[in-house]
């Protein structure tokens, strides 16, 4: 994998995110993250490259207490040649009892049942230490282009159902005076100015480019 270039569109278009950045730079190799000039980064990104230098011991200074070997600790499969261009469309944290990430299965289902590629890659959030274990995360990556599609999928497949089992507790909780005074409207305005607003901004690049 070549050198990935840290660019604003990196997840969304003219949008510069810390954890976009701390992400990417997470699943760079050793020499792919040395290769770069810390001189020539941003002021966003200078910070973030080189706490995942110290991190990996690559400064010279000692690295963070390694846990003993377990299967969470490596990839599934190699990374594709796309991920250094992947949007990260999800994360799953690790449970550090089980070592096990609840949902992967469905979402990597949901995704390849659609005809699109993913990968899980697992990132340390923070290292581990004497006093408690690392903290991980498995990213969900699909190829750039593809990521909208791959996050209404998701949602449509995976998400919504847990969001529903979350509303439907919540409007159980309510009183009755409370639930009666709910607009049905205006609790669904969020959520239908999003689609709106993507099906307006897909028309209008469609229509510029003739």
């Amino acid at each position: 994998m070549g050198n990935p270039i840290l660019s604003e569109n990196y997840n969304l278009p003219m949008r510069i995110d810390p954890e976009d950045i701390r992400r990417r730079y997470a699943i760079m190799s050793d020499e792919e993250l040395l290769s770069l000039n810390a001189e020539e980064l941003s002021d966003i990104a200078r910070p973030i490259y080189e706490r995942e230098v110290a991190g990996r011991g690559l400064d010279g200074d000692p690295a963070p207490v390694e846990e003993e070997a377990s299967a969470v600790q490596e990839e599934a499969e190699p990374a594709p040649d796309w991920a250094e261009d992947a949007a990260v469309i999800c994360t799953f944290a690790v449970d550090p009892s089980t070592n096990e990430a609840t949902g992967t299965g469905p979402a990597v289902e949901a995704l390849e049942a659609a005809g699109i590629p993913c990968h899980l890659h697992l990132m340390e959030d923070q290292p581990a230490t004497r006093e408690r274990p690392a903290r991980r995360s498995f990213l969900l990556m699909v190829p750039g282009p593809l990521a909208l599609p791959a996050s209404s999928i998701l949602d449509r497949d995976v998400l919504n159902a847990e969001h529903e089992n979350e509303w439907r507790g919540h409007l159980a909780a309510l009183s009755d005076d409370e639930l009666k005074a709910l607009d049905p409207d205006l609790i669904c305005a969020g959520l239908l100015d999003r689609v709106h607003r993507l099906r307006t901004a897909y028309a209008e690049e469609l229509a510029s480019r003739g």
